[in-house]
C-alpha cells in the first residue's frame, strides 16, 4: 500500500502536470513569444484554468477544505514552484526589454503576486456556478490586468520619475 505521503505527492503532481502541459505548449510557440508580458500572463492563466475545468470535480474533492484564496493549501506548493519557474524568466525578459520596470526589491515580488493571482483564480473557479464558467473567464481577465497594472509601469513609477526630474532640475 502506498504511504499517505506518497499519495499526497501523487495528488500534488496532478496540478503540476496540468501546469507543465500549458507551459510546454507555449514554450516554443513563436506567436506566444511575440506577445507582451500581459498577454503572456493572460494566455497562461486562461489555458491553465481551461485545463483545470477537465478535473474540476477532482479539485472540488481534493481542495474541499480550502476556505480562502490566500490559505496556504497543502498540494499547491509544488504548483507554486512550477509556476514560478515558468513565469520568472518571462518577467526577467520583460524587464530587460523595458516592458516592466526594474524596481529592485519590489520586482522580486512580481512573480509572487502573479502566483497569488493564479491561486485566487483557481479558488474562484471552484466557487463558480455560472454557465460555461464565464465568471471565471471575467475573473481571469480582470485580475490579471489588475496584477499587471501593479507589475508594469504605473503612476508610482511616473511619480518617481517626475521626482527625479525635479531633483535634477533644482541641482543645477
Amino acid at each position: 500500500f502506498p504511504s499517505h505521503d506518497n499519495l499526497e505527492k501523487v495528488e500534488e503532481s496532478v496540478l503540476v502536470m496540468k501546469w507543465n502541459d500549458v507551459a510546454n505548449r507555449f514554450a516554443n510557440d513563436d506567436q506566444f513569444a511575440q506577445y507582451g508580458i500581459t498577454e503572456k500572463m493572460l494566455t497562461l492563466h486562461f489555458a491553465f484554468i481551461e485545463n483545470l475545468r477537465d478535473i474540476r470535480s477532482y479539485l472540488l474533492w481534493r481542495l474541499k477544505d480550502w476556505k480562502s484564496p490566500m490559505d496556504q493549501v497543502k498540494g499547491l506548493m509544488a504548483l507554486r514552484e512550477a509556476f514560478q519557474s515558468t513565469v520568472k524568466p518571462l518577467l526577467d525578459v520583460a524587464s530587460v526589454q523595458g516592458d516592466i520596470p526594474d524596481r529592485k526589491v519590489v520586482s522580486k515580488l512580481n512573480v509572487e503576486a502573479l502566483g497569488m493571482n493564479l491561486a485566487f483564480v483557481m479558488y474562484f473557479l471552484l466557487k463558480d456556478d455560472s454557465t460555461d464558467f464565464e465568471r471565471t473567464d471575467a475573473c481571469i481577465e480582470k485580475s490579471v490586468q489588475l496584477t499587471m497594472d501593479f507589475v508594469g509601469r504605473n503612476a508610482v513609477d511616473k511619480l518617481f520619475d517626475f521626482g527625479k526630474f525635479l531633483m535634477q532640475g533644482f541641482q543645477r
